[in-house]
C-alpha cells in the first residue's frame, strides 16, 4: 500500500470481484468461509480483504474469519518471503532470524531496505505494541516497518540500559514503538527484508 497505492486498490478490487489474487506466477485463492466473513473489528475493510485473503489462501486446515482462532492467522517467514517476491515483485528478499541474537542488526537492515525503496516486516510478540508483559513471549504477529529508527545501545551487563524507537504499521494503524533494549529483544523474532 505504501509503495504502490493504486496497485493495492486494484488487487483489493480484484480479490473482491473475482475471489482471487493473480500474482506474477501464482494465484492466491481464499476459501469460501473467508470470502463470506465479516470484517474483524478494528481492521479497515481494505486491510481485511488483502491480509485475510492472502493468509487464508495459504491455509489448509483453518479458515480465516473475523472470529477465527489466532492459529488460523499464523504466517511463516517463508510465506512472507514468497509474497514479497510474487506479489510485490521484489528481486532481493531475505529473512533475518533474531531468535538468539542480532535484533539491532536486523533493524538496521530493515531501515536500509526501506531507504532503498524496499519493504521490511518484523516478526514480533504482539506485546511489543502494548504496555502488557505476558508470562511467555512468542512470535505471534507481523508488522510492516515504516522507518524512524533510533537505537541507543546500552551496556551488555545491564538489562534494558539501551533503547529502540521505530514506526510500524499494524492492522490499520501507524504505531510508534519505543522500548527498552531488553524488552525489545525479548519480543523480536526476525525480519523479512526486501528490495527491488
Amino acid at each position: 500500500m505504501r509503495r504502490e497505492p493504486i496497485r493495492y486498490v486494484q488487487i483489493c478490487r480484484q480479490l473482491y470481484e473475482t475471489g482471487a489474487i493473480d500474482m506474477a506466477s501464482i494465484v492466491a485463492r481464499p476459501g469460501d468461509a473467508c470470502l463470506r466473513s465479516q470484517i474483524k473489528p478494528g481492521v479497515t475493510p481494505a486491510d481485511w480483504v488483502m491480509l485475510a485473503g492472502l493468509r487464508d489462501a495459504e491455509n489448509i486446515l483453518w479458515p480465516v474469519t473475523a472470529g477465527s482462532a489466532s492459529v488460523a492467522g499464523i504466517t511463516t517467514p517463508d510465506e512472507m518471503v514468497k509474497w514479497c517476491v510474487h506479489l510485490l515483485g521484489m528481486g532481493h528478499v531475505g529473512y533475518h532470524s533474531t531468535v538468539v541474537f542480532g535484533e539491532f542488526d536486523a533493524m538496521r537492515a530493515c531501515r536500509d531496505a526501506v531507504d532503498k525503496g524496499g519493504v521490511a516486516y518484523l516478526l514480533i510478540d504482539s506485546s511489543l505494541l502494548t504496555s502488557g508483559r505476558p508470562a511467555v513471549r512468542y512470535p505471534n504477529h507481523w508488522v510492516s516497518f515504516l522507518g524512524g529508527l533510533s537505537i541507543n545501545n546500552g551496556v551488555w551487563w545491564k538489562h534494558d540500559s539501551g533503547s529502540i524507537r521505530f514506526d510500524c504499521y499494524s492492522w490499520g494503524q501507524r504505531r510508534t514503538v519505543s522500548k527498552g533494549e531488553g524488552t525489545f529483544e525479548a519480543c523480536m523474532w526476525g525480519a523479512v527484508v526486501a528490495v527491488p
